[in-house]
């Protein structure tokens, strides 16, 4: 009864927890619908704001391309003028100017200065245009004016007739003559006599004139271009000329001064600044919906769960197969409980009458007596012991002579267990529970990160040729020693049976996202509201916002797979700015060094010594440096990274290729993780994730940092040097 009490209560906690989770994503997921309505309202506010400011943007585009062409216009650069929504302010002057010009000179105008006042935009446009082609026509016939004046003032009243006509009068003059002597000679020409002598008289009638077609311009052209008749005449018009010449020359230097005018605030008008469109709203709702997407993907598990617990309900009370809710579930749990323990009071009562013979057993063991009693009940004791903790590699002796099998085996860090050393645990269990990430370190020999396969591969190639007898035989034997048995027990496991932890405390988001590209199923940080603030500030790649930094250490210099001294010598002389940006404090901050090879560590220890003297010389750091192996289970609130490679390689077994490594490296950091590795190789690794499936994950971790600022952030290794000097010569 008490086992059955123990299972229901057992099923009770784990749905209130189910319960609890669930009413929690319902909140969550609330919450993010609001936030991303609210968010979607205010992008799409911006968004229409930043569309009118565009089309303001254009238009003022448009305006300065037209005002461009009324001063290409005015530089006869080309013969027209773009319509435009505003003149100027200085065109009006300008226009005054040619309409006085037009009134003084007496030129032709389809316009006056109420038509341009009253117009719009593009018919005042058509009347500067208009306006203006008459003044530059003026312009092109003054020489010739000027000629016809000083002819006027030079000509004598002998010289009133017309030129042509005195040529024409000699001409005729000639041929009577000639018809006169054919008369004379017998000929019947009086017709043809008459009427030479009658054109003769209308030539010697004929006067001197300006016939010139600049004259057309005038609105008097008419008058100008008369017959003169006498030198009066001639000197009258000589004067009307020369007081229209001078006052072209009078408003010419004011029209000038205008179309300087006019240019010049064409020039001087400023060119508009094209509008931006900040988008790290449609990013933030972007991290809603993905949050969004985990709460749903929880959800769903925490109801399949819910499923499966029901049926267990179900098969453990011999309920009938209806379809219970989750509620249901609990009321009928809770109920069967009580039943059950009211039968237990019962059978406690029934058995009642043996409880003072237990007394008397408890006052017979006097305390005096209870030192001596284990080695007198040694043999007895340890096979009723129900909890034993031993390492998967002790020997099997003791448990052979005081324990034969166990209910329940529970083994922890089973992903660094080899199917070698699981297999004594296992065989002694009738129910086994492992606990362990096969996303994190497999077993390995040594201080570095070499796993079994790796050691073989490297055995492998230097042995050549010879080892191809031995290759076969060795990978024969290979799942003996790694921990694929883990991994593909854990994959291929019905859901059942397997859980997998998804909440972690330790890491800032932005770290946690990094880690996430590892993970089937997401992680979620429990406490993002926590104060992960890490107060320092390397130049402006390293913000107090910021919580991920790669450093790119691309370089042509191939290194040693096993340490890269650039990244040894940036990883000291970081610490070093860190330890002068932060001062004096009573409580040093903790800083962990992470590689992946002991010879990495040796170095970059041997920088630190080089830049500080020795690690007590830190004011404000506690450093702690060494290998991933090391690492794992610890945490700090800044981590570096050396990822060492210098090369590709296309091998699933290639360092840079075994996420585990990465992953442990990477989530040790609580508040800030800097990552100094060659971008370049880094892009180009593929990674052989759980499933087999082959991603290039570091290719989309850069690219996710390089979008995340400022709380992420990439720099190449030139830009953040620069910055490390500024602050190292800073404090000299």
């Amino acid at each position: 009864m008490q086992e059955q009490i123990d299972i229901l209560e057992e099923w009770l906690k784990d749905m209130g927890y189910i319960q609890e989770h669930l009413e929690s994503t319902a909140t969550k997921l609330n919450t993010l619908d609001t936030e991303i309505s609210e968010k979607k309202a205010i992008r799409d506010k911006e968004l229409q704001a930043y569309e009118v400011a565009l089309e303001d943007y254009r238009k003022e585009l448009e305006l300065i391309k037209a005002w461009q062409s009324l001063q290409d216009f005015l530089h006869a650069r080309c013969s027209d003028i773009m319509d435009m929504e505003s003149l100027p302010f200085s065109v009006e002057n300008f226009v005054r100017h040619l309409l006085d010009l037009h009134e003084g000179c007496a030129l032709k105008r389809p316009f006056d200065s109420f038509d341009f006042d009253r117009s719009s935009h593009g018919n005042k446009i058509h009347v500067l245009k208009s306006l203006y082609q008459n003044y530059q026509q003026l312009l092109k016939f003054q020489d010739q004016i000027q000629k016809d004046v000083l002819f006027l003032l030079q000509l004598q009243a002998e010289n009133l007739q017309d030129t042509q006509a005195k040529v024409q009068i000699d001409q005729i003059e000639q041929e009577l003559k000639q018809v006169e002597q054919a008369m004379e000679a017998g000929e019947d020409l009086n017709q043809r006599w008459r009427e030479l002598r009658n054109q003769r008289t209308e030539l010697k009638n004929k006067h001197t004139a300006l016939n010139h077609a600049c004259y057309e311009i005038f609105t008097d052209h008419e008058n100008v271009c008369a017959p003169i008749e006498n030198i009066l005449q001639a000197r009258n018009l000589a004067d009307l000329l020369q007081r229209r010449l001078k006052h072209l020359s009078e408003s010419n230097s004011k029209i000038q001064d205008c179309i300087k005018a006019v240019i010049q605030e064409i020039q001087t008008r400023p060119i508009p600044e094209k509008p931006l469109y900040n988008n790290s709203l449609q990013q933030e709702i972007q991290v809603l919906q993905e949050q969004q997407q985990v709460q749903l993907k929880f959800k769903e598990q925490r109801e399949k769960q819910t499923t499966e617990c029901l049926q267990k309900l179900q098969e453990l009370l011999n309920l009938e197969n209806s379809e219970l809710s989750l509620d249901e579930g609990i009321k009928q749990a809770q109920q069967a409980n009580q039943e059950i323990k009211a039968k237990l009071t019962e059978h406690k009562e029934e058995f009642g009458k043996h409880q003072r013979l237990f007394e008397k057993w408890v006052r017979v063991l006097d305390e005096s007596f209870v030192a001596g009693d284990y080695k007198e009940i040694e043999d007895i004791f340890k096979p009723c012991c129900n909890v034993v903790a031993i390492t998967s590699n002790s020997g099997s002796q003791q448990l052979d002579q005081h324990w034969g099998y166990f209910d329940m085996v529970i083994i922890d860090e089973v992903s660094k267990c080899t199917p070698l050393e699981l297999l004594m645990p296992l065989m002694r269990a009738r129910k086994a529970i492992l606990i362990g990430d096969h996303r994190q370190l497999p077993p390995t020999f040594g201080e570095d990160i070499y796993t079994y396969e790796e050691e073989l591969i490297k055995e492998l190639q230097e042995m050549g040729e010879e080892s191809m007898l031995n290759q076969d035989q060795s990978f024969r034997f290979r799942k003996m020693v790694s921990a694929t048995l883990f991994k593909e027990l854990f994959e291929q496991a019905p859901e059942m049976i397997k859980e997998q932890l998804t909440e972690q405390y330790r890491m800032h988001p932005r770290i946690m996202r990094m880690v996430n590209r590892f993970y089937k199923e997401p992680l979620i940080c429990a406490n993002p509201d926590k104060d992960r603030s890490h107060g320092l500030q390397l130049g402006k790649f390293l913000t107090p916002e910021t919580h991920c930094l790669w450093i790119d250490t691309t370089t042509e210099i191939q290194t040693k797979d096993n340490y890269n001294q650039q990244e040894a010598s940036l990883i000291a002389k970081t610490l070093k700015a860190m330890d002068l940006q932060l001062g004096q404090r009573e409580e040093k901050v903790q800083v962990g060094v992470v590689s992946f090879y002991q010879a990495q560590v040796r170095r970059i220890k041997e920088k630190i010594r080089k830049e500080m003297g020795s690690f007590e010389n830190f004011k404000a750091l506690n450093v702690d440096v060494n290998t991933v192996i090391r690492y794992q289970g610890k945490e700090k609130p800044i981590i570096l990274v050396s990822m060492v490679a210098t090369r590709t390689k296309k091998s699933q077994h290639a360092n840079t290729a075994r996420y585990e490594f990465v992953n442990v490296a990477w989530s040790r950091a609580q508040n800030l993780l800097m990552v100094f590795g060659n971008m370049k190789v880094f892009k180009e690794q593929e990674v052989y994730l759980s499933n087999k499936e082959k991603v290039k994950v570091y290719r989309e971790t850069i690219q996710d940092l390089e979008f995340g600022f400022p709380e992420s952030s990439t720099c190449s290794m030139e830009e953040y040097q620069k910055s490390l000097e500024v602050i190292l010569k800073d404090s000299k």
